[in-house]
């Protein structure tokens, strides 16, 4: 686990009570932070670590101004965080209930992630067996015809 400052630390933890995600606004606001250029710099320092992946989100700007940089937890940041990475950064007012909240995202996420590849599972089981099984079988029956 990386030795990161505290900021970063708490970075982390608005994160993790987030979902995951969130923007520089959000993190300023919810860190104390109050100049755009801090936040970057840490979110860079996390995105090294491999904690965090950085995007650019548009659609959170009016025309004109730069995209809004938005930080996602990776999935080594998930198992930093399980390891206590924020546990010593958790402001007073979090609870057992936020930390359940999160947990239950999570489990949705991957419940999600689960049903998607079982689709994709099932998709590629019905392609072997109306596609794949009859031209090996035709193969067969060609090989057996002519070279036997």
């Amino acid at each position: 686990m990386e030795d990161l400052d505290k900021k970063s630390r708490e970075m982390m933890h608005v994160l993790e009570n987030n979902g995951g995600r969130a923007s520089t606004t959000e993190i300023k606001r919810r860190v104390g932070i109050e100049e755009n250029r801090s936040v970057t710099y840490r979110w860079e320092k996390l995105a090294d670590t491999g904690y965090v992946e950085i995007t650019r989100d548009e659609t959170l700007t009016p025309d004109g101004v730069p995209p809004t940089i938005v930080g996602t937890i990776t999935d080594e940041g998930w198992r930093a965080l399980d390891e206590g990475l924020a546990a010593s950064t958790e402001p007073d007012h979090a609870t057992v209930d936020g930390r359940l909240d999160n947990l239950d995202q999570r489990l949705h996420a991957l419940e999600t992630k689960h049903d998607e590849t079982r689709r994709d599972l099932d998709g590629l089981i019905q392609f072997i067996n109306n596609e794949i099984v009859p031209l090996v079988a035709k193969i067969e029956d060609h090989h057996d015809k002519n070279y036997k």
